[in-house]
């Protein structure tokens, strides 16, 4: 990298993918997951989908994801369940995958349980597709020393 040049990183913010980030976005509502996939394409991210908490875990143990959008109201193992095995898998591999909130729910301490739960941030639906992005880069922005190497 030269000495002006801004790192990879944020050139793949401003201008487009030199690896597109690959992003799994567990959500079971079919109009969430066009809203979310159609916005975070556009912006060069690459998704997978999983549907269920079972096919989430699947997916996670299959791929490598630099993030994960959570459903909280996911059915049999809640998103938080989920994001808990997660976090419980990571103290023993010392690794971090961000992952974000996504919850119909918008009542006081919502946000600050996703928190505590170990999630990393929090968005509410319906998904606007403008919160998603800014979420979205945000995240990434401030876990940008944890992802793979963009060159």
């Amino acid at each position: 990298m030269k000495k002006d040049e801004p790192p990879v990183f944020i050139k793949y913010l401003t201008e487009g993918p030199s690896r597109p980030l690959h992003i799994l976005l567990a959500e079971a509502s079919f109009i969430n997951q066009k809203v979310a996939v159609h916005s975070l394409e556009k912006q060069g991210y690459r998704i997978s989908i999983a549907d269920n908490s079972k096919s989430t875990l699947s997916a996670l143990k299959r791929e490598r994801f630099d993030l994960v959008l959570m459903d909280i109201g996911m059915s049999k193992m809640n998103g938080l369940e989920v994001a808990a095995s997660i976090r419980k898998k990571e103290k023993i591999t010392g690794t971090h995958i961000p992952i974000i909130a996504i919850t119909a729910c918008d009542l006081k301490g919502d946000r600050e349980r996703c928190l505590e739960a170990g999630l990393d941030d929090y968005i509410t639906k319906p998904i606007k597709p403008e919160e998603l992005i800014k979420t979205v880069n945000r995240i990434i922005q401030n876990n940008q020393k944890d992802l793979p190497s963009q060159t």
